[in-house]
């Protein structure tokens, strides 16, 4: 690799960082033995600003660039993460929306729902664009999902991201 910019992040497809660099992987360093890099990153990524700050930790994250994209109300800022890799949803974020289906307007004669249809006690049931109403028995719409959270990750491909170490401290424009 031609000779890098002190905090030059690169993707890396190796099991190991190469010399004069380390994994983006949260890692504390101390400030008297970096001070240069100290100086890029200050403590955006943690650490308390004294004697230590840390790398930025890139395991399961995506790089956003920082500040405000036009037409884009978020702000993001220098070492900010955001997102969560699993998501329990409520019912507040589901979009409005119906279930139809067909419904016999004849009395129930079978125990087993298997290729029957849902039967009244001698009612009928309120459909969109039919005026007749009844009740429906109160097994026959259930609340579904196991409230468990699910996947909330993008279509990936695992890859190591490094930071250099050491390298030329980046001149200011």
């Amino acid at each position: 690799m031609a000779q890098p910019y002190q905090g030059d992040i690169r993707m890396f497809a190796g099991i190991y960082a190469p010399l004069n660099y380390a994994f983006c992987n949260g890692t504390l360093m101390t400030v008297v033995d970096n001070e240069a890099l100290f100086s890029l990153l200050g403590t955006a990524y943690g650490g308390d600003g004294r004697t230590s700050f840390a790398l930025p930790e890139m395991r399961g994250r995506i790089p956003v660039h920082r500040g405000q994209a036009q037409g884009n109300p978020l702000d993001w800022t220098q070492g900010q993460r955001q997102g969560m890799g699993s998501v329990t949803l409520t019912q507040a974020q589901l979009p409005p929306h119906n279930h139809d289906f067909n419904v016999s307007n004849s009395d129930a004669n079978l125990t087993s729902p298997a290729n029957n249809s849902i039967g009244m006690e001698n009612h009928y049931v309120s459909v969109a664009g039919v005026t007749d109403s009844g009740n429906l028995p109160s097994a026959a719409l259930e609340n579904s999902g196991q409230s468990q959270a699910h996947s909330n990750m993008m279509p990936y491909g695992a890859i190591n991201f490094i930071i250099a170490l050491k390298g030329i401290y980046p001149p200011r424009n």
